[in-house]
């Protein structure tokens, strides 16, 4: 960038799933959403090597459990609120991991940065692909149906101008 030191990118979901270093087989990284949603995405991990196997989506926590074929580890901010629920339904299959941030030695914030050292290291800059943000839900914000014009966003006495 600027400052001509190296930059790349880790999601939230990489940066939980790098975090459960232990784990070996199904992680699924799961964020409230609010709504009732979270936002979810499963990975698998064999040592050091791990690979994304559904990509990221917003859900219910009831459609996220009918993914879940195998014993899977559930870690993020999402644990928290339905974390209950996961191993109600789920049984011996959910594992559930509360809180990442709240984690001895760097907590997500040290995963964060295992997961930009391994790539710094692993590949060249030409290698490293481009930086983008990852929107998983549109926006709520909408643009107004009627565009106001000049004259009518002047307001005299509270009340809009009439158009001419």
């Amino acid at each position: 960038m600027a400052t001509g030191k190296p930059l790349v990118g880790c999601s939230a979901f990489e940066a939980l799933v790098a975090f459960a270093e232990g784990w070996n087989g199904a992680i699924c990284p799961v964020l409230e959403a609010r709504r009732g949603e979270v936002y979810a995405a499963f990975y698998q991990r064999q040592g050091a090597a791990m690979h994304e196997t559904t990509p990221g989506m917003v859900t219910t926590p009831d459609t996220l459990c009918t993914l879940v074929t195998e014993r899977t580890l559930f870690v993020g901010s999402g644990v928290r609120t339905y974390g209950a629920l996961l191993t109600a339904t789920l049984g011996a299959q959910a594992v559930c991991l509360e809180s990442a941030q709240s984690a001895p030695e760097g907590g997500l914030a040290a995963s964060v940065a295992r997961v930009g050292h391994g790539r710094l290291g692993a590949s060249t800059p030409v290698a490293w692909p481009a930086l983008k943000p990852l929107y998983i839900r549109a926006a709520d914000a909408r643009l107004p149906r009627h565009v106001m014009t000049a004259a009518e966003d002047t307001r005299t006495h509270g009340t809009p101008k009439p158009r001419e």
